[in-house]
């Protein structure tokens, strides 16, 4: 009787152990499939920029964390000693490289922190030391490039048009300075237009300078009217 129960017990143990290892052939990969895809999409940390203060007393890193799934955005991870903050940068799936970031030190104890990606605008972080909150996002104006000239006929007056690009925030990243004053002079005086935060050409750009001291300016994109502006060169 005892040799029955053992031989059923043994057999018993057998498809048990079967079960378990058809269950292990058969999940295992897939786990370890899923373990790895997560490591590599989610924590392995590749270093884009190691960045120290003129003093050489303080260091930030940017690491990239894992890597983008699908056409995805791309993580970072901002480090300062044992503090960070974590950041999304929209790159069109691409893998980062030290071009997507830099690190401006303003002092030795503070410093601009900007991330580029293909499909957005740049994103600046200042980070400060002194601060309870070490980084905090900023806004601030990163470019500015002259389209275009435009002088009055009796050319004692001049308009000038800059496309200026600022940081991701809560004003429009893309828009037009347009500066205004006497010709020859240093230009101060300015309007600022902004449309769906597009980008302009020169020839998007009109100035009927009926009047020399009121010009009217009309912008135009893809051939339709958007907008007017109106200066006066005595305010």
């Amino acid at each position: 009787m005892n040799i029955e129960q053992d031989i059923t017990r043994i057999k018993k143990r057998a498809k048990w152990g079967c079960l378990i290892w058809a269950v292990i052939l058969i999940f295992g990969p897939i786990i370890l499939f899923f373990g790895y895809f997560y490591y590599q999409t989610e924590l392995k940390e590749r270093t884009l920029i190691v960045s120290h203060s003129p003093n050489d007393v303080n260091t930030i890193e940017i690491v990239e964390k894992g890597e983008p799934a699908f056409f995805g955005p791309s993580s970072v991870r901002i480090k300062y000693g044992n503090q960070h903050i974590d950041r999304i940068i929209s790159n069109d799936g691409k893998m980062l490289n030290s071009s997507n970031a830099s690190v401006k030190w303003k002092s030795v104890d503070t410093a601009i922190i900007t991330l580029y990606g293909e499909e957005q605008f740049p994103e600046t972080i200042e980070f400060n030391k002194e601060n309870r909150k070490l980084f905090n996002n900023v806004q601030v104006e990163l470019d500015s490039n002259t389209l275009t000239i435009s002088e009055s006929p009796d050319h004692t007056k001049m308009i000038e048009f800059r496309e200026t690009t600022r940081s991701q925030g809560q004003k429009p990243e893309r828009f037009l300075r347009i500066y205004y004053g006497e010709n020859g002079s240093i230009l101060k005086k300015y309007k600022e237009y902004n449309y769906q935060n597009r980008s302009y050409t020169a020839d998007q750009l009109y100035v009927d300078w009926t009047n020399n001291i009121r010009p009217s300016i009309m912008i135009f994109v893809e051939n339709k009217f958007v907008g007017a502006i109106e200066i006066d060169f005595n305010k």
